[in-house]
This record gives structure tokens, C-alpha cells and sequence, in this order.
């Protein structure tokens, strides 16, 4: 894995970084044995699969194969380069990274980092101009809704100026290109190509990553100016789909509470954190993603969707469900009466009338199933349109033990056969055609490894030469890993004989750079050697002696074929030879 950085930056890194602390921030793990076990961030599973070993300091996913070392981890959770992932374990153990902060590394710099600098700087404007004179009318604002000094330095709040040239003037001064304003989403382009401010007369709400990275920015008008809110385009580091406003302001309540809701409006999240629930996050003008539920079932095991109980709140809510159902995560909803956001309920009835709601959240479908009935009632009329209306849903449940629970408890709620509903949910089912994008998660295309007896084999040769000098040693004096078929496999053991039995795992790892190999290696280091090291060897002798005998037979077919009658002697010599020695063998 090539990068400017020195060995010693690197080694001192891995020997601080505690795998475990990491991860523990995206995935709720649990202690099995000597391992810790929980849900894969990299693919969507109902049971977990994901193994972090906290002495070999690596992941392994039996699911989906993703695995690595600390670096890897940080890299494939939070989209980052080597590079990226070198500077931000840096700073989060106090380890000076030298490389990073060089002329050369700056000249290598990737484009995410030049992005997140130009947003870094246009939110010191925005924090200045709030503070200006010309930000009084955003101060009042932002007073007038409840929102203290301490909320505006904790969010980084700004403003950004009436005018078409502010921010423009003042990020050029500074060095940032206009194709740098517009990759970061700052800027727009007129028709005749002049550049200009994207954001005018807005109070600005800057939207981080869990690292503190600047992502984008949204915008909120204090007029009756449309759209009221602007946010930033999709760009190489803002991603609306993946984004969540307040994640690393709510990161440390969640990681201790295990728990998080999600609100609707940037101004919610800041309310509810100044009444002291820390653990709040908004999408930014989306609905929610799949790959926002998986964020968040791996941040919490509790997840409650705050909704106003009316239409709009309850079609979210509806619009949800797949995507929870797809993702096998369970969410609850705390609806708040129509008129109210979390903003304006916990400034009315405080923190405490907020909690004891969240604390009655009511589970996701049942919310959607009571909601119907309430609405439509027990009429004859009624339960015929809330089966209807409520038949896709339970359709769209992947779990089939779940919805046949749900059907019994609508059937038993409205007084209608079970037979019946279950009839109108099948039919649903046929017709309903998931968005691929949204309700469905998709496992990135690894390349596949048919594993069969000599794979098998080849690796466990691999996993016994990391336990057992002796056994390494008995391999390097033989040929063995030269007749390995996989060719991953067969470089792996020979860096290995090369390395010697004093090599650690981070040694063996840090060698290899594509993602296939370092995959392997880590599931390898995830599993125990199951038998005595004698029986590998000799299986893989077997194996390599009938795979040998298949390719001399097909070689013989040829010799006859070609009338080569000197070649199909020696063949068949070398046959029975190998025929003998595999019956010695049994």
C-alpha cells in the first residue's frame, strides 16, 4: 500500500489505534469469546457475522468477506484513502502526521481534501459574518427560535450575506479556485458562465462526517423567500443519500445511550440538543435511504423516528417501512401532535414531556397499522379500506414470521379472518416491485473464490504456517505452496516463508495492497486451525496428487491423439507412480 508516509508513522499508529474503540463507533459489538461479534457495516444481515479480533487487531466479515486491519476499516466505513485514513487515526490518538502536512504531500493531496479545505473556509466566513454587523438580523433569528450562543459554536453556525460576490471574493483571496467552488457545491454559474454565490441572505447550518469533516451546507432563508431551504448538490464529499445533519455532535450520546432519533429539520436537532437529548440527527431534504438505515442500525440498537401525526408524517412513516424491512432493522415512531415539531415541543413542554413520549414510542408497523384503523374505524367500510391501505405494507415485510404476526394482530384488532387479510397481503406482494437503490441493500461485487477441496486445502496450510514454526519450516522445505492453484494463496505463503516465523500479522498485512488479498488475509486470521497440522499436509498431498493425475490423463488423451507413442509411455510411467503413491497414501 503505497503512500509518503514513513514506516514508524504507521507502526505507531497501529500499535496505539485500538481496533475495538473504532469500530465500537459505527457497530454495536458484543464480546463472544475472545472476540467481538455484531451486524456488518458493508452489507445488510439479520444476524450478525462481523468478527473484530481485539489482540490480531482485525475485522472479518463471514458474511460478505470484507475484512482488514484498522486502516482498512477506516477506509471502507467512511469512504477515505490511505492517505485520509492515516491522517484521521492520526489526530484521533495524538500521533503527528508528518507526511500529511508536507510540501509533497500537499501536491498529492486527493480531491476530497482540497473539498473539505474550500468548505473549512467557507465556513469561517459564514461564522464571521454572523458575528458581523450584517448578521444581526440572523443573531435575532436564530434568538427569536431559541437558539444560544452555545448551540451556534457547538453546530458551527453562520451566515451567509446578501449579495453575489461575497463568499466568491473571499474564497479566491484565499486560494481556492472557481472550479474548486463549484466541485464543493459553493458556487452556481449564470447562463453566460459568470460564477456567483450559491448561498445569498441564509443563516447557514454547516453539515460535518463523524470526523468533523465539512461535507456541505444547508441553507435556510429567513423570509418567505422560496425554496426555505437550500442545501448543497451532490458532490464528491456530500452525499444526500448517505448524510446525516448533527452525527457528530450526537455521536458520543448515542455511542452511551445505544440510542438516536431522527428528526426532520436542522432546527429540531438543535432544539432538542440545547433541552439536553444530545442524541438527535435529521436526513438534509431527503426522505430516508437505505444507506441511511444502515448507518443507523449500526450506531444504535434503538432507533426512534420523531413524525408529526399528520398525513406527511404518517406517508414518511409508511415509506420507511421497506426500507427497514430490507435493511433487518426494527425503528419506532414517536408522533407528535399535528402543529408540533420537536423545535417547538420541547420549548412548549420541555425535555422530560419529550422523553416519556420517546420512551412510549410505538413500534414502526403498529404505528402504521393503528394509525389506519383510527382513521378509517370499525365500520364494515372502514376495515375494508385499512386492509387495502395496509396490505402493501405487510407485503413489503421481508420477514415472513413478522408479517404472519402482524396479519394475526390486525386480524384480531378489526375482527376480520386472518385468511382474508393474508389473501389481500399476497396479492400485494405479487404486484409490489421494490426500488432496487432504497429497499434493497447491495453487497459491493468481490471476486468470487470457488472454493473447493484444494482452496480449502491451501488455506489451511496458510492459517497452520501462522501457528506453528514447525510447521512453517516443514513447508518452506518442501514445494508445496508452489503447486498451490490460487495465486493469491500462493503468494501469501511464499511472503510468508520469506518473512519467517517472527513476522506479526500487521507485518504480513501491511505488505499487501489490493483489497482481494487483504480480504483473504483477514478471514484467514479469523479462523482456527481445525485439525493437526500432519493431516493438512496430507490432504493437500492428496489433493495435489489427484489434481496432477487429472492433468496427466488428459495429457495422455492427447499423446494418443497426436501418436506420440514415446510421450504417452513416459505419462503413463509418471501415472502409475503417482496412482502408487496416493494408495500408499490411503
Amino acid at each position: 500500500m503505497g503512500t509518503s508516509f514513513g514506516d514508524d508513522t504507521v507502526s505507531r499508529i497501529r500499535s496505539m489505534a485500538d481496533i475495538v474503540e473504532v469500530v465500537s463507533g459505527r457497530v454495536s459489538l458484543k464480546k463472544a469469546g475472545r472476540s467481538f461479534l455484531g451486524l456488518c457495516p458493508f452489507h445488510s444481515e439479520k444476524t450478525p457475522s462481523f468478527t473484530v479480533n481485539p489482540v490480531k487487531q482485525f475485522f472479518h466479515c463471514f458474511g460478505c468477506g470484507e475484512g482488514g486491519d484498522i486502516f482498512d476499516f477506516v477506509m471502507k466505513s467512511e469512504g477515505l484513502s490511505f492517505p485520509e485514513a492515516v491522517a484521521s487515526l492520526g489526530e484521533r490518538y495524538g500521533i503527528q502526521v508528518e507526511a500529511y502536512s508536507g510540501g509533497a504531500a500537499k501536491t498529492a493531496r486527493s480531491e476530497r481534501e482540497t473539498l473539505f479545505s474550500a468548505n473549512r473556509q467557507a465556513a469561517d466566513f459564514f461564522s464571521a459574518s454572523l458575528k458581523a454587523p450584517g448578521g444581526a438580523k440572523a443573531l435575532e433569528y436564530l434568538e427569536k427560535r431559541g437558539v444560544g450562543q452555545r448551540a451556534v459554536e457547538a453546530f458551527g453556525l453562520g451566515f451567509a450575506p446578501a449579495g453575489w460576490h461575497n463568499l466568491d471574493l473571499y474564497l479566491k483571496n484565499r486560494g481556492v479556485s472557481e472550479k474548486v467552488m463549484d466541485r464543493a457545491g459553493l458556487s452556481s454559474k449564470s447562463e453566460t458562465g459568470k460564477t456567483y454565490d450559491r448561498f445569498r441572505d441564509r443563516l447557514m447550518f454547516p453539515i460535518t462526517d463523524l470526523r468533523g469533516q465539512i461535507t456541505g451546507f444547508g441553507g435556510r432563508t429567513m423570509t418567505d423567500e422560496t425554496p426555505k431551504y437550500l442545501n448543497s448538490p451532490q458532490t464528491p464529499v456530500y452525499d444526500k443519500k448517505r448524510v446525516l445533519y448533527g452525527i457528530r455532535q450526537a455521536s458520543e450520546a448515542v455511542r452511551r445511550e445505544r440510542a438516536i432519533y431522527v428528526v426532520e429539520g436542522y432546527l429540531d436537532v438543535i432544539a432538542l440538543w440545547e433541552a439536553g437529548i444530545e442524541n438527535a440527527v435529521a436526513t438534509c431534504g431527503t426522505a430516508l435511504s437505505a444507506e441511511h438505515v444502515r448507518q443507523l442500525k449500526h450506531l444504535a440498537d434503538n432507533i426512534v423516528l420523531v413524525f408529526d401525526a399528520d398525513r406527511a408524517g404518517i406517508s414518511a412513516a409508511v415509506r420507511s417501512l421497506p426500507i427497514f424491512s430490507a435493511e433487518g432493522a426494527q425503528a419506532r415512531v414517536l408522533a407528535l401532535d399535528p402543529g408540533h415539531d420537536p423545535d417547538t415541543f420541547v420549548r412548549a413542554h420541555g425535555s422530560e414531556a419529550f422523553l416519556i413520549l420517546a420512551k412510549n414510542a410505538v413500534d414502526l408497523v403498529q404505528f402504521i397499522i393503528n394509525e389506519a384503523v383510527n382513521r378509517h374505524g370499525l365500520s364494515i367500510t372502514g376495515k375494508t379500506r385499512t386492509v387495502e391501505e395496509l396490505a402493501p405494507s405487510l407485503a413489503m415485510l421481508e420477514d415472513p414470521v413478522a408479517r404472519s404476526l402482524y396479519v394475526r394482530h390486525l386480524s384480531q384488532r378489526i375482527g376480520v379472518d386472518e385468511a382474508a387479510i393474508l389473501a389481500h397481503v399476497k396479492g400485494s406482494k405479487s404486484q409490489t416491485r421494490r426500488q432496487p437503490d432504497e429497499a434493497t441493500a447491495q453487497v459491493e461485487a468481490r471476486p468470487a473464490v470457488l472454493e473447493g477441496e484444494n482452496y480449502r486445502r491451501e488455506k489451511d496450510i496458510i492459517k497452520a504456517m501462522l501457528v506453528s514454526e514447525e510447521f512453517l519450516e516443514e513447508v518452506k522445505a518442501s514445494s508445496f505452496i508452489d503447486e498451490f492453484e490460487n495465486e493469491t494463496l500462493k503468494t501469501i505463503g511464499k511472503t510468508l516463508i520469506s518473512l519467517g516465523a517472527e513476522a506479526s500479522r500487521s507485518d504480513l498485512m501491511s505488505l499487501f495492497e489490493t483489497p482481494q488479498e487483504r480480504c483473504l488475509l483477514a478471514e484467514i486470521f479469523a479462523q482456527s486451525v481445525d485439525e493437526p497440522c500432519r493431516n493438512i499436509l496430507a490432504g493437500f498431498e492428496k489433493s495435489s496428487i489427484k489434481m496432477r493425475l487429472r492433468r496427466l490423463t488428459a495429457a495422455i488423451i492427447e499423446a494418443c491423439e497426436r501418436g506420440d507413442e514415446e510421450a504417452r509411455l513416459n505419462l503413463t510411467g509418471e501415472q502409475n507412480r503417482l496412482k502408487k503413491s496416493l494408495r500408499f497414501q490411503q
